[in-house]
């Protein structure tokens, strides 16, 4: 009984802070667990924040400036301390059922693009994914040439221990990004390995369990 009053009581309270902040529209499920997380400078109309069933966050942080942005966390995800960063209009950030995401992490996507992470996916802690540069580089004519590009994260890709994934980043299922890569083009082929800065596919024809075998 004390565990559906708590849950309901962390649903309000975080209804109530979305509904203050802004116009965004929030869809918490009340199976779900948030606790210490912080809605802020969240700005603009047409924002959702959608959390499935069987969540667990803890510590998170969410901060949306623009409009009609979207973040979803699927079913059964467990994520502690990650930072969601969302600035322009038309973003996504999209976390499939059942991944895990460590401390420290950062999803940040700019100028109408998508972090999209499958199913099953496991994050190691201290790891950043952004679409974007944040700022312009530009040719002799005066012509941006950086422009901000979609990740994707297939179904069962285990992200080590401060990695960063860049812009224009494709991962295929059931790979492993190796602790510390650097991860900035894509790697359409599934079960392999990807190491180095910049990260290069080291192993290929493999997959990985979480448990210890």
């Amino acid at each position: 009984m004390k565990k559906i009053l708590y849950r309901l009581y962390n649903f309000l309270l975080i209804t109530c802070k979305l509904l203050f902040l802004s116009k965004a529209e929030l869809k918490f499920s009340k199976d779900s667990s948030l606790s210490n997380c912080k809605m802020q400078h969240i700005r603009g109309k047409g924002n959702k924040i959608i959390v499935a069933e069987g969540c667990e966050l803890y510590g998170c942080s969410f901060l949306i400036k623009g409009d009609n942005n979207v973040i979803i966390i699927g079913k059964d995800c467990k994520i502690s301390k990650v930072s969601f960063w969302i600035s322009g209009n038309g973003n996504r950030i999209e976390i499939g059922d059942g991944t895990t995401v460590g401390y420290d992490c950062q999803f940040a996507t700019l100028e109408g693009t998508t972090i999209k992470v499958g199913k099953d996916c496991m994050f190691s802690h201290n790891i950043s994914l952004r679409t974007s540069d944040s700022h312009s580089i530009v040719n002799i004519q005066g012509n941006r040439i950086n422009h901000a590009k979609d990740i994707t994260i297939g179904n069962h890709v285990w992200v080590g221990l401060e990695c960063l994934i860049l812009k224009g980043s494709i991962i295929a299922n059931n790979s492993v990004i190796a602790a510390r890569a650097t991860v900035n083009k894509q790697f359409d082929q599934p079960g392999c390995i990807i190491a180095g800065a910049p990260a290069k596919q080291i192993k290929e024809n493999i997959n990985w369990d979480r448990n210890r075998i």
